[in-house]
């Protein structure tokens, strides 16, 4: 019952965090980055696009797909495909190697996207975003089914057991 409970608690929260990001710039263009974003002050004396202790979220891979292209726009941050080296300098290796594997699967998604003629820029709006994700998740090549045989919905994977169960191309 606890594991329940604690299943649905964390949906609402995911659900929660995406209808507050989406209201925060639901009209937003998304353009400059300078016009919507921060730059934050770090105790290095540089200047990066997330604040101090930023880590990669754990979130849905739906959610995540957005930060990736549309950035945090309550806590100010950059979509994270804009992150520069320079930036990321700060992240430890294990962290540096998530932001590559993240990479890799957001790219895949983007390019079953394009294959099913839904166009990616760039920018994107959240609704963009959306469209885009909805193109191209479910051909990410992730296994469908459980090893025990039920039916594994990949649009509630997290974006980290998304990237395990990924299946390697052969």
């Amino acid at each position: 019952m606890s594991t329940v409970l604690a299943e649905v608690s964390a949906r609402l929260q995911d659900q929660q965090r995406f209808s507050n990001a989406a209201a925060a710039d639901e009209d937003n263009s998304m353009g400059r980055v300078g016009d919507q974003f921060d730059m934050f002050d770090h105790p290095d004396g540089h200047r990066r696009h997330f604040p101090p202790g930023y880590t990669l979220q754990n979130c849905k891979l739906q959610f995540m797909y957005q930060l990736w292209h549309c950035g945090d726009g309550t806590q100010r941050i950059c979509p994270i495909n804009d992150f520069t080296p320079r930036d990321r300098s700060v992240w430890s290796r294990r962290m540096n190697k998530s932001y590559s594997e993240l990479k890799s699967l957001m790219e895949s998604i983007d390019h079953a996207a394009r294959n099913n003629n839904v166009a990616t820029r760039a920018r994107m709006t959240r609704a963009d975003a959306q469209n885009c994700f909805l193109a191209g998740y479910s051909e990410i090549n992730v296994k469908t089914t459980t090893p025990s045989g039920k039916v594994r919905d990949i649009a509630q994977l997290k974006w980290q057991p998304a990237l395990r169960y990924k299946q390697k191309k052969v």
